[in-house]
């Protein structure tokens, strides 16, 4: 298989070129570790997922899977990191999540649950249905997110995170989403080395799918964010795109620049343009916003460049 060799010696799973022998073998290095773990005590597995033939093979799932079939183990987590730190703690993706769907339905030999509320039954480890239901009594009233990001902005504090959150409130309304079929992906995701997050990705559903990450900002665009935003672009084409293939299209949200004729918003432009050059994606989009603390009001305009 292709993964990392640590040795020369045949006793090395690394040497394995068969999946299924692998597998064979790793479980007997879990059954010779296993033996000398304590009752009520943990252990934990690091392995890494296998890309070949332009495919994802799911290396660790596979590992999984039978380590719960022969041993009586509990599972306790699924940490998804690279200890090397160019994948950064991310979503499950598309083919994890099937996985997961998968190694769930054939527990149950694939038997569907009927009923309307459900529970955990922890002594069989089970879901299982239940007839309980339980009334939610705490706030209701939609929250207002615009009125505190105003009243921050024009008070001079910081109110990214309150911009963030107005943004995922009002997706489908904004000018730059209208009319199309956003599914959420996440915010702050994390993506590399230092733990770079993107603020906010989307994707579109169309027929030519869209993934899109947001860079937001609070000030005006500099020239630098594009070193950012290329982190993301080069983190989106290794990992994500490989699961679920789509047109990469990063969009900046940035406060508006009023003079624009200034050298750093030629700076700016031509840092754009420059980025659009070297990246084989869908062109970056500019949108600014304006606050009027007068009007009470945020206005999104796309600039053309």
């Amino acid at each position: 298989m292709d993964i990392v060799k640590f040795t020369n010696k045949k006793e090395d799973l690394s040497q394995i070129s068969n999946l299924s022998e692998f597998v064979k073998m790793f479980l007997k290095a879990v059954k010779n570790s296993i033996e000398f773990l304590e009752k009520n005590r943990y252990f934990a597995i690091v392995i890494g997922d296998i890309y070949k033939n332009s495919e994802v093979i799911p290396l660790g799932f596979y590992v999984l899977d039978a380590i719960k079939r022969n041993f009586k183990t509990k599972l306790k987590g699924i940490i998804v990191k690279n200890i090397e730190g160019n994948r950064g703690n991310t979503m499950i993706t598309i083919y994890e999540s099937e996985r997961l769907n998968n190694l769930i339905r054939n527990k149950n030999n694939r038997n569907v649950l009927t009923g309307a509320t459900y529970t955990f039954n922890e002594v069989i480890q089970q879901i299982e249905t239940t007839q309980k239901t339980f009334q939610y009594n705490g706030r209701k009233e939609e929250i207002k997110i615009l009125p505190r990001l105003i009243n921050k902005y024009c008070n001079g504090k910081q109110f990214e995170p309150h911009l963030q959150a107005y943004i995922l409130q009002n997706l489908k309304t904004l000018p730059m989403f209208t009319n199309q079929p956003i599914e959420w992906i996440g915010n702050e995701v994390s993506c590399g080395v230092g733990m770079q997050r993107i603020d906010i990705m989307l994707s579109i559903c169309s027929q030519n799918r869209k993934v899109i990450p947001i860079e937001l900002k609070s000030v005006e665009a500099y020239p630098e964010i594009i070193i950012q935003l290329q982190r993301y672009i080069d983190w989106i084409e290794q990992y994500y795109l490989l699961n679920r293939p789509s047109d990469i299209e990063p969009l900046i949200i940035s406060r508006e620049i009023t003079d624009k004729s200034s050298q750093s918003y030629q700076d700016l432009i031509n840092g754009f343009n420059n980025f659009n050059a070297q990246n084989n994606i869908l062109k970056l989009r500019y949108v600014e916003f304006s606050i009027d603390c007068t009007q009470n009001t945020i206005i999104f305009n796309e600039i053309t460049y």
